[in-house]
């Protein structure tokens, strides 16, 4: 998929192969002619740089149902989640697909995720960003996480976006490979105070609990300087680790 992206930050998409934009604003172009990333587009008197879906682009273009995990935490949730490319994944509180569409960005295995989620709009929301963004098909079961059994999959990481994600804590033993990890992310300090005792107590090692501050600045000749809008806050990212259970002495 191409989108197109103003400098005031507008982005319009390329559906079909030669039909940009939605709604009324959308225009037909020639099936001949080709777009590649970078290219600059002159849409209506306005100049766009062309370029191929990424998921930072996702609030800008995907349907929106429950609120998305910012940018800057999905990228850093991944990161510290250890998984890479052809990893099996497994996720609860799916939204809309914000995350999952990093997910699968990184690891290219749509096979080997699983979505878990209780609300059937957003789990329709989810599959048709993914498919529509992604290009893939995806899994995600109805059903409440903390009384998820599981399906014998042993999982290479687990993100959580939930607002007990403690619930069933020693069940998300079973889901995962010995030394692997365990992501969530909580609004508020009472939750991630109690998320953090429930995994220790279950045979997990606190790696780190984090708040992610981004702040935009604003670049103009002579008058350079920091955005005086913006969200400070978002959430609390925690990560766990599986212990093995063996303890060596050395």
């Amino acid at each position: 998929m191409k989108i197109f992206l103003s400098r005031s930050g507008e982005i319009k998409v390329m559906e079909n192969g030669n039909r940009i934009g939605n709604g009324r604003n959308a225009i037909n172009i020639s099936p001949g002619l080709v777009i590649r990333s970078g290219d600059i587009i002159n849409i209506s008197g306005h100049e766009y740089i062309a370029l191929d879906y990424d998921p930072i682009f996702f609030r800008g273009i995907a349907e929106r149902g429950a609120q998305t995990i910012d940018v800057k935490d999905s990228a850093y949730m991944i990161r510290m989640s250890g998984i890479k490319y052809g990893s099996r994944v497994m996720e609860s509180g799916t939204g809309s697909g914000a995350l999952t569409s990093s997910i699968l960005s990184m690891t290219g295995n749509p096979s080997g995720y699983i979505g878990i989620d209780h609300n059937p709009k957003s789990i329709r929301i989810t599959k048709e960003n993914i498919q529509r963004l992604n290009g893939f098909d995806i899994e995600i079961i109805e059903h409440e996480f903390s009384t998820y059994e599981g399906n014998g999959t042993k999982y290479d990481a687990i993100f959580l976006d939930l607002p007990e994600p403690w619930m069933n804590v020693a069940k998300q033993r079973e889901f995962l490979e010995s030394g692997k990890r365990v992501v969530t992310y909580l609004p508020n300090y009472d939750q991630a105070e109690k998320n953090v005792l429930e995994y220790e107590k279950n045979g997990f090692f606190h790696l780190e609990t984090v708040e992610l501050i981004r702040r935009e600045i604003l670049v103009r000749e002579g008058a350079t300087r920091p955005s005086s809008e913006g969200l400070m806050h978002t959430a609390f990212i925690s990560t766990f680790v599986k212990k093995s259970g063996s303890k060596l002495n050395v």
